[in-house]
């Protein structure tokens, strides 16, 4: 289930990552579904909310200055709130039609970062978005 208000996204990216890599050691038979409401839905990221970002508190400039220098993204700390972990959140604006697929890997690469609440690497076989009148449009990622 698809969270909201980037509280529990790195909790939910180790699970996505997890069963990815538990994926390629089960059959085929395993899937990986997300389940979301309409609210969520976008034709680009970035479109309608910030992508967050978990950050060590020592690492908040750093990574500020590299999401801006790198990405043209602009990062904001959300005050008072940290993940599940503690660490800190960075609200990150960018541009629509600019996140790329290699982002995930790039941002999560930056010395500071935990994790971003990306999910860009295929990690679900099926993406069920539910919408007010009860209705739900499942989606199939695109075959590599």
């Amino acid at each position: 289930m698809k969270g909201g208000g980037g509280i529990a996204f790195p909790t939910e990216k180790k699970v996505a990552k997890l069963i990815k890599q538990g994926k390629n050691q089960m059959t085929n038979d395993t899937e990986w579904i997300i389940i979301s409401d309409s609210s969520k839905r976008v034709s680009s990221l970035g479109e309608k909310f910030a992508i967050p970002i978990a950050v060590r508190s020592e690492a908040i400039d750093f990574v500020t200055t590299t999401l801006f220098e790198s990405f043209t993204a602009l990062a904001v700390a959300r005050r008072g709130k940290n993940d599940n972990d503690g660490n800190f959140i960075l609200d990150v604006k960018v541009k629509p039609h600019d996140v790329q697929k290699d982002w995930e890997e790039e941002i999560e690469s930056i010395p500071g970062v935990v994790c971003s609440g990306l999910f860009l690497d295929d990690y679900a076989d099926q993406i069920w978005v539910t919408s007010p009148d009860g209705s739900i449009d499942i989606y199939l990622p695109e075959q590599k």
